[in-house]
């Protein structure tokens, strides 16, 4: 199972039913506008590799994974309450022999563009560090 399943997985496992959990493609309809805009989502982004390289304990090389959860829901605060559900469910879980860490989470961003009142998000950055 690719890192991307597994993260999904866990999103999926942990986060209320009524929260869909897309990993980077979004169903959308005819018109452009999210396939499930009767209710909260978080997307996954990301599995870039972070171009630096960390030592932890001066005894293992190791290359982090950047990863962004873009949490929508209808209001700034609703924004705000996927993006902490998705901070409990994903920070220091292990993944594989290390820990998933969360590293920032945004101040709620509108969408004006978007047509549904789906339209409030909050971005989760978080890091899985593996052996290179």
């Amino acid at each position: 199972m690719s890192q991307a399943a597994e993260i999904e997985a866990l999103l999926t496992a942990a986060l209320p039913e009524a929260i869909s959990v897309y990993d980077g493609r979004i169903p959308r309809n005819e018109d452009g506008t999210p396939r499930n805009a009767d209710g909260p989502y978080a997307v996954i982004y990301g599995g870039a590799q972070n171009p630096e390289n960390r030592r932890y304990a001066a005894t293992s090389q190791t290359r982090g994974s950047v990863w962004q959860t873009v949490c929508v829901n209808n209001s700034p605060e609703g924004a705000r309450f996927v993006s902490d559900l998705v901070v409990a469910a994903l920070d220091t879980v292990m993944l594989g022999d290390s820990m998933i860490a969360c590293r920032s989470v945004s101040d709620p961003l509108e969408n004006r563009e978007d047509p549904t009142e789906w339209r409030w998000s909050c971005t989760v950055e978080f890091t899985h560090h593996k052996e290179p």
